[in-house]
């Protein structure tokens, strides 16, 4: 399906822990118009703006971002925000299993939520290993708490 977002915000350069530059964006999915029994209508979407870091090449010949050096308010990217089911992650004190994350076009779904730190159920999830291994240690030292 090809869908179109509009950039409605774009931050200055930050710098990640790693040295890295990003830049936060915000994309809206635009709105469709189509022709209905003669007539111009304007399909809204319902769906919220989204963000997502957009990456410099970093040192090392790191993969960086094509948008990255370009991308100003108002440009229109080809791409889409999905929502799926993920394996849970924790949320402040919640227990959370579903993600909503910006997919461009050179992407795959799969790629885009793994880059939000997620993976789909059926995948290995680091939450539910580290999960695992507090367990097992608690029970082997009498459930006294590691954390």
């Amino acid at each position: 399906m090809n869908t179109y977002l509009e950039t409605t915000q774009v931050s200055e350069v930050k710098v990640s822990k790693d040295g890295r530059n990003f830049k936060t964006v915000q994309f809206q999915p635009l709105m469709d118009e189509i022709m209905i029994a003669g007539k111009l209508r304007t399909v809204k979407s319902n769906q919220p703006a989204r963000t997502k870091n957009l990456w410099e090449k970093g040192p090392n010949d790191s993969k960086g971002d094509a948008l990255y050096n370009g991308i100003t308010v108002g440009d229109i990217v080809k791409g889409q925000i999905v929502s799926a089911t993920v394996n849970p992650y924790i949320v402040g004190e919640r227990t959370v299993t579903s993600a909503t994350v910006v997919v461009l076009d050179n992407q795959t779904i799969e790629t885009a939520f793994k880059n939000q730190g997620h993976t789909f159920p059926g995948q290995e999830s680091t939450t539910n290993v580290v999960k695992e291994v507090v367990e097992v240690a608690s029970a082997f030292i009498g459930n006294a708490p590691l954390i």
